[in-house]
């Protein structure tokens, strides 16, 4: 499987009118990209696949009133993006698997 993340700038915000697939999204939300590359409300698991050790990353986020677990490959993207456009490395051990190129 290749997943092929998409990422754009937005002129126009309320021009954005996404249609998410309800078995894929729970939800919509903002969140500054920069929480990405801070320790701040971040926690990991060690995982292993194939004798390869890797870091899933969980960052917790509270938006209009409700909180929020982004996790697993949709973190890894935006600890990747963050650090592309900020041009700098997250302040913790990304520590990637193998397989993610």
């Amino acid at each position: 499987m290749t997943v092929v993340p998409v990422i754009g700038l937005l002129l126009d915000i309320k021009a954005f009118s996404p249609a998410p697939n309800a078995a894929e999204v729970e939800a919509i939300f903002y969140a500054p990209l920069e929480m990405f590359l801070k320790d701040e409300n971040r926690r990991a698991e060690e995982k292993e696949w194939m004798g390869h050790k890797y870091l899933l990353h969980y960052f917790n986020y509270e938006a209009d009133g409700k909180e929020y677990v982004i996790w697993a490959f949709t973190a890894g993207i935006l600890i990747r993006v963050a650090s592309i456009v900020y041009q700098r490395q997250p302040a913790f051990l990304e520590q990637r698997p193998k397989f993610w190129n």
